[in-house]
């Protein structure tokens, strides 16, 4: 019973961190999000290997998981087993709720 309170307790935080990140995105200029995108996929822009840029996220990953005392793999877990597909179905959803208000907007015209 302690173990589902702490992995109750787990997801509330990253759920917390998930809003953080979201309400940071909405503060941050389009610029500055461009210039760190930029930062962020340059290798990908300068001719280096893709490897450059999958040990940069697997860096941020280490990072993210030291932040929030966990382990890498438990973070690897979270982020590719839920948050992904999550995010996946969720703008699924939303395509096809768009794909229908389109088609309602069309039958009326």
């Amino acid at each position: 019973m302690v173990m589902y309170f702490k992995v109750f307790g787990k997801l509330v935080l990253y759920a917390i961190i998930i809003f953080v990140i979201i309400e940071f995105l909405k503060i941050v200029s389009f610029d500055k999000l461009l210039k760190l995108t930029y930062l962020f996929f340059k290798p990908l822009f300068t001719g280096k290997s893709i490897n450059d840029l999958f040990y940069k996220c697997v860096y941020a990953l280490h990072d993210m998981a030291a932040i929030l005392h966990i382990t890498y793999e438990e973070i690897n877990f979270i982020v590719f087993i839920f948050i992904y597909p999550l995010l996946l179905f969720v703008l699924l959803g939303y395509i096809i709720y768009l794909k229908i208000q389109i088609n309602k907007t069309m039958s009326f015209t």
